[in-house]
């Protein structure tokens, strides 16, 4: 059995089992439909020296569906973290986009971010913590 959306929100079901003898036996489902996937689902920048080179974070932002859908990454956190936007503000079907995401550490300090990609639905489909623990 496999969960294959084809609307957006919280979606349930249930499944009953027969029996020869005895009572039949019902499963519920449950699930949540989104419009968009991402990848890859953890960024971990790992030890990055203070004050030099950036290093950077891509995020494939899909839409495997069959209509356009609104996209919105956001990030909340430190400003040692930049997010750049390379997705539309409406992804086409069966189009991907990347969000980046720089890391400037100013000193030897632990930084936190976190990225939420958002789709038209209003489901966060992932949110970082920046960095992902390992």
């Amino acid at each position: 059995m496999a969960f294959a959306p084809a609307a957006t929100g919280v979606l349930t079901g249930s499944v009953v089992f027969s029996f020869a003898t005895g009572a039949p036996k019902t499963v519920h489902l449950s699930g949540t439909g989104a419009l968009v996937t991402i990848s890859p689902t953890t960024i971990n920048f790992g030890n990055v020296n203070a004050s030099g080179l950036p290093v950077s974070a891509a995020v494939t932002v899909s839409n495997p569906g069959a209509s356009a859908v609104g996209v919105t990454p956001t990030l909340k956190g430190s400003p040692v973290y930049r997010l750049t936007n390379g997705c539309p503000a409406t992804l086409a079907a069966g189009a991907s986009c990347t969000v980046t995401v720089k890391f400037y550490p100013q000193s030897s300090a632990y930084y936190t971010a976190t990225l939420t990609v958002t789709d038209a639905a209003g489901i966060a489909r992932k949110t970082f913590r920046l960095p992902e623990p390992a």
